[in-house]
C-alpha cells in the first residue's frame, strides 16, 4: 500500500530551503569577513536545514527530523563561544563610538546611535 504523502504545504517547505540558501550565502559572506572560524557554525546550520526540509519535501520525515535533532544539538554546544564573540564585537564596538561628538541625523543612518545604544 505505501506511505501516505505528508500533509504539509509544498510552498511552505519550497520557502524555508530558498530562506535557508539564502541564509547560507549571508551566514557563508559574514564568516569570510570576520575571519573567525565560529561563525562559519551558521553556515553549516543553514546548510543542515536545507537538508532537512529536502528530506522532508521528498518524505523522508523521521530523516529530516532526526537532521533537525542533530542542527540543535550542535547549535546549543556552540552558543556560548558564539555569545562570546558577539560580546566581545559589540565591545569594540562601543570603544571606537565617540559620544562626545555632536548628534547629527546623518549619525542614525551609520548606525552610530544603535551602536552607541547596546
Amino acid at each position: 500500500m505505501g506511505s501516505a504523502p505528508l500533509n504539509v504545504s509544498c510552498e511552505f517547505i519550497l520557502f524555508y530551503i530558498a530562506f535557508f540558501c539564502f541564509m547560507v550565502i549571508a551566514n557563508a559572506m559574514q564568516a569570510r569577513r570576520k575571519m573567525e572560524k565560529t561563525y562559519y557554525l551558521g553556515t553549516v546550520v543553514s546548510i543542515i536545514m536545507v537538508l532537512a526540509f529536502a528530506s522532508v519535501l521528498f518524505n523522508h520525515v523521521i530523516l529530516g527530523f532526526s537532521i533537525l535533532a542533530v542542527t540543535i544539538i550542535l547549535s546549543t554546544s556552540r552558543l556560548l563561544k558564539i555569545l562570546r564573540i558577539q560580546k566581545q564585537e559589540i565591545t569594540k564596538q562601543l570603544q571606537r563610538v565617540d559620544l562626545s561628538s555632536p548628534f547629527n541625523l546623518k549619525d542614525f543612518f551609520k548606525r552610530r546611535v544603535a551602536k552607541a545604544c547596546i
